[in-house]
C-alpha cells in the first residue's frame, strides 16, 4: 500500500474495524512531524527511573492521566509487597549542571508549594 497517493480504508477485524488513513505529504508543504527534543528526554527519564525502580524489585506503573504524577512507585521487600508506594514526577534536561548547586554540587529542582502540600 502506497499511505501517501491511497485514500482511507476500512479493515473489518472480527468485532470490530480499524482504519488505515492515507497520508499525503503535500497536504502539509512536504513536512512531515518531528519529534521535539522535551519529548525524547522525557522518554529517557522515565525509561531510566524504570530500571532504577525495578533493579530495586519493585514495580512501577505509568500513569497516563496527568495530574503531575507520571509514575506510581510499590515497594517490595525481598520480594513480599509493602503497604509502601509513592508518586513520582520526572523531570528531564540536556544540562544538568544548570539545576546543580555551586556550594554543594547536589541537584535540585524547585516545586510549587501547592503540589509539595498535595503530595504530602
Amino acid at each position: 500500500m502506497n499511505l501517501a497517493t491511497e485514500k482511507p480504508h476500512t479493515q473489518n477485524i472480527g468485532c470490530g474495524a480499524f482504519v488505515v488513513l492515507g497520508l499525503n505529504c503535500a497536504d502539509s508543504g512536504g513536512q512531515l512531524p518531528k519529534r521535539p527534543r522535551p519529548h525524547i528526554l522525557e522518554d529517557i527519564s522515565l525509561n531510566r527511573l524504570h530500571e532504577a525502580f525495578v533493579h530495586e524489585g519493585w514495580t512501577v506503573e505509568n500513569l497516563t492521566k496527568d495530574y503531575g504524577e507520571d509514575l506510581l512507585v510499590r515497594i517490595f521487600e525481598r520480594g513480599v509487597t509493602t503497604p509502601f508506594s509513592f508518586f513520582v514526577q520526572a523531570k528531564a534536561t540536556d544540562d544538568v549542571d544548570k539545576l546543580r548547586s555551586k556550594k554543594t554540587a547536589r541537584i535540585s529542582y524547585r516545586v510549587e508549594s501547592g503540589y509539595v502540600l498535595h503530595w504530602v
